[in-house]
């Protein structure tokens, strides 16, 4: 028995570490993305006008069909005096009730409402693509905050380089006083380094726990204390552009889609507005039982309802005319939105070819201070640099390394934007 309590020990210990090991692990950029679709304010209200237009969809598509309307009335006694050739004679009707339905067709209208239903699935369509737009834009904004905020990590870093630098200089500085070789004035200058130096850093930090607020806002839910998010930062790979990638964006990226669904949507209200020209036309008919003493049990009804404005100031044609003028413009604002898809395209090319450039000579840079730190290194163990010569070095390189980091976010940040001009998910 105390064999088995001690494996179920052991067990539990087992699961808790590793649980705690989960918790402890970095949070990567993929892990972000998906909390962000999951949780983002954001995209849940683009989740909301889908569904909310889904619904649109349905409620013209039921216009177009016959409506069956059901009823009930009654009516009570009501006496009333009839004359006679002696006087009034007291009469009252008994009681009475019954039901109705009534079926109405439109006829005339079918058509527009036609015309209103493509509308609705139109902007449905264009809803929804807006909805993935936001996702892509979503993952893009999550990527270049992750960027920056790996950056600012390695500029902490630096910063912190930086303070262990200034320090020994302080401390050397201070010695050489104490021996009668240096002057307070070197040692105030050397105490003022620190400070710049510490005053940087808790800048950086500061900075640092920015961006990771600014992520946590943007996802719409706050990290565990104990999991920070990974730093580490790769080169991208090589670039694969398809042929023609203007055009490809100008027709396959969501917000042109949408604009184009747009656009769609307002030319079918341009058809449906001229409706309101002609006459309309319905037809219905009626049935029910009634209960009195006066009519059949059973009687039905049908009409046929013919109505035709004849003049309303133009108020139709004016009503038809706007509708037509909004679907020009939803049209030209589809061709200015493939316009820009081709711009944007062009853009995070430049953007990425300057960005590539730029980490290939922030690797020369850090390659020389890092064998620059080596060499002093060496001598500071011969004897033949100091402490603070070699902090100094070392501080260098994490700076190179900084540098570096602030480029490779960029190109990334370029990378991600490319993506999207090129409406690839992430």
């Amino acid at each position: 028995m105390l064999s088995s309590s001690r494996k179920h020990v052991a067990f539990f210990l087992l699961v808790a570490g590793a649980a705690s090991a989960r918790a402890e692990a970095p949070i990567t950029l993929d892990e972000l993305q998906s909390l962000a679709r999951i949780h983002s304010p954001k995209l849940k209200s683009a989740r909301a006008a889908v569904s909310s237009a889904d619904a649109d969809v349905r409620a013209a598509g039921a216009l177009r069909g016959p409506r069956v309307d059901i009823g009930v009335f009654g009516r009570a006694a009501t006496p009333f005096n009839v004359s006679v050739a002696n006087g009034t004679v007291p009469l009252q009707l008994p009681l009475s009730g019954g039901a109705n339905a009534m079926l109405t067709q439109p006829i005339s209208d079918l058509y527009a409402l036609t015309q209103n239903h493509a509308a609705a699935e139109h902007l449905r369509d264009a809803t929804s693509l807006r909805a993935q737009a936001a996702e892509n834009d979503l993952a893009a904004t999550v990527a270049a905050l992750y960027f920056r905020h790996a950056a600012a990590a390695a500029q902490v870093d630096h910063a912190r380089a930086e303070v262990a630098a200034a320090q020994a200089r302080r401390d050397v500085a201070a010695s050489l006083a104490t021996q009668g070789q240096g002057d307070m004035a070197a040692v105030l200058d050397a105490k003022l380094a620190v400070a710049t130096s510490e005053a940087q850093t808790a800048t950086a930090e500061a900075a640092l726990d920015d961006g990771r607020a600014e992520i946590e806002a943007l996802i719409g839910i706050s990290f565990p204390a104990g999991r920070a998010l990974s730093t580490t930062l790769e080169k991208p790979q090589l670039l694969s552009v398809p042929e023609k990638a203007e055009e490809t964006a100008a027709q396959a990226r969501f917000d042109v889609q949408a604009a184009e669904a747009d656009a769609a949507a307002a030319e079918r209200r341009c058809s449906a507005a001229a409706q309101d020209l002609y006459p309309q036309l319905a037809i219905s008919a009626e049935a029910g039982p009634v209960v009195d003493a006066i009519h059949p049990p059973l009687w039905a009804a049908a009409t046929a309802n013919v109505r035709w404005t004849a003049l309303d100031w133009g108020l139709s044609r004016a009503r038809e005319d706007a509708a037509c003028a909004r679907a020009a413009q939803a049209r030209q604002a589809a061709l200015d939105t493939a316009s820009e898809a081709r711009t944007a395209v062009r853009q995070a090319m430049r953007a990425d070819q300057t960005a590539q450039r730029r980490v290939d000579a922030q690797e020369r840079a850090l390659a020389l201070a890092t064998e620059l730190s080596r060499v002093v290194a060496d001598k500071a163990a011969r004897g033949s640099a100091t402490k603070a010569e070699a902090l100094t070095a070392q501080a260098r390189v994490a700076d190179a390394n900084a540098q570096l980091a602030a480029a490779t976010a960029e190109w990334l940040t370029a990378r991600v934007r490319i993506e999207l001009a090129l409406a690839r998910q992430r």
